[in-house]
């Protein structure tokens, strides 16, 4: 538990160091910068969906990280209603 919350905590530092560096940067450079942030933290590289989610909330742009939550909240919904669905 204790590893699992100083990861989510180095991750929060890469995103806030990036967001920090991003003034004035295109799409492409702000997703290197949040690389280099990342491994120089020894954190996972997120998959490329989650990445670019997280690049253009640096970037200030939420859309993609709300359609992400989405898609997670109707695939976490469905699970449910399978695991309560009587059985056949």
């Amino acid at each position: 538990m204790a590893h699992s919350q100083r990861q989510a905590e180095a991750r929060r530092e890469a995103f806030r160091a990036a967001e920090a560096r991003a003034a004035g940067r295109s799409r492409e450079e702000i997703r290197e910068i949040y690389l280099s942030e990342l491994r120089s933290r020894d954190l996972k590289i997120p998959p490329e969906e989650a990445l670019a989610a997280k690049v253009d909330a640096i970037a200030g742009d939420y859309r993609a990280g709300a359609r992400l939550f989405g898609q997670a909240v109707r695939d976490l919904t469905k699970l449910v209603g399978t695991i309560l669905r009587p059985p056949v």
